[in-house]
Order: structure tokens, then C-alpha cells, then sequence
């Protein structure tokens, strides 16, 4: 592509020439600066195609700046790291209380498939259950019953077995 199709298509001039705002506000501008935002001749790179920046400093007619001094009442939340989840992700992937709720439902299917709903209710109940007791006794929590606070959770787990339960008795099954 020829030099002027780039210039034209990334909104870049040849050096010395002021393109307004390529950079949004508070990004760090991509070498030095002279005046009025104009990238100097001299760090032009090869072939005099250099892009250039208004002054961070400068905000448009009406509009107030957007950054301000980081304090500890606006301190920006800390950015999530993708690798740390992913090596979390793997050891959760390793957790044997994954494995076992999976069997467990494995087996809440296999009664339902063999018995009926009725049964298949009543054994995820009873699964359900022995969840919030695991979850109130064991410390550290399973990984894959551990959601929020142990009380919350174990509240949550007992909950949902004794509904499943007498929702399981109180429907007539089909």
C-alpha cells in the first residue's frame, strides 16, 4: 500500500503538520511532543509518515477533563490478570469435590432415567444435603460448593434440598 493510502487510512501526516486528538486523553503519546501536539521532523520515523497528539492537558471547547489525581476515595479497581485465572481455572479443574458433585449428578440422572422423577428428585435432594453439610463442616470449603460465605451457602444448599424434596412428594409425577 502506497505511503499516502496509509497516511490516509491510519489518519497520519507527514511530520510538522498538527492531526487532532489520535490519542484519547490520558494515553502517553508515542514519542516526543513539540508544541501544539506536532511530533518534531527530527523523530519523524523512515519515510516522514509520523502521527501526532494533542496535548493531553488540552480538552475539547466545554468539556471537562477526564483524568484526575488518583486518590484513595478514586483509586481505579485493579485489572483482572487472565493468566492467574486461567492457573486458577486449572486448579479448580483439579479439585476432587468437582468430580464429586459431578458423579453425583451423573447419578441423580441415572436414578431419574431408571426410576423416575419421583426418585431422581429425592436423590438430588438428598445430594443436595450432604452438600450443606459438606460445606459447614469441611474448611477449607470445596471448591465447588464455595460460592459465598459459609453460612450463605450452606443456607442456600439446605434450601434448595428441602424444596426439591417436598416439591418432589407434593407434584404428582408424570
Amino acid at each position: 500500500m502506497p505511503q499516502r493510502d496509509v497516511a490516509r487510512a491510519t489518519g497520519a501526516t507527514t511530520a510538522g503538520t498538527v492531526v487532532p486528538d489520535l490519542v484519547p486523553d490520558g494515553a502517553p503519546a508515542p514519542g516526543p511532543v513539540g508544541p501544539a501536539g506536532v511530533v518534531p521532523a527530527s523523530v519523524a520515523p523512515a519515510g516522514g509518515v509520523a502521527q501526532t497528539v494533542a496535548p493531553a492537558s488540552v480538552a475539547p471547547a466545554g468539556v471537562p477533563p477526564t483524568s484526575a489525581p488518583v486518590t484513595a476515595e478514586n483509586k481505579p479497581e485493579p485489572v483482572p490478570d487472565a493468566r492467574a485465572a486461567a492457573r486458577a481455572g486449572l486448579a479448580a479443574g483439579r479439585s476432587p469435590s468437582l468430580w464429586w458433585v459431578c458423579t453425583a449428578l451423573v447419578g441423580v440422572l441415572v436414578v431419574t432415567f431408571a426410576a423416575g422423577a419421583t426418585q431422581g428428585a429425592l436423590v438430588l435432594a438428598a445430594v443436595l444435603a450432604v452438600s450443606a453439610v459438606a460445606r459447614a463442616v469441611l474448611r477449607p470449603g470445596p471448591v465447588a460448593l464455595t460460592v459465598r460465605s459459609r453460612v450463605l451457602d450452606t443456607a442456600v444448599l439446605a434450601g434448595l434440598a428441602a424444596g426439591v424434596g417436598a416439591l418432589s412428594q407434593l407434584i404428582p409425577s408424570l
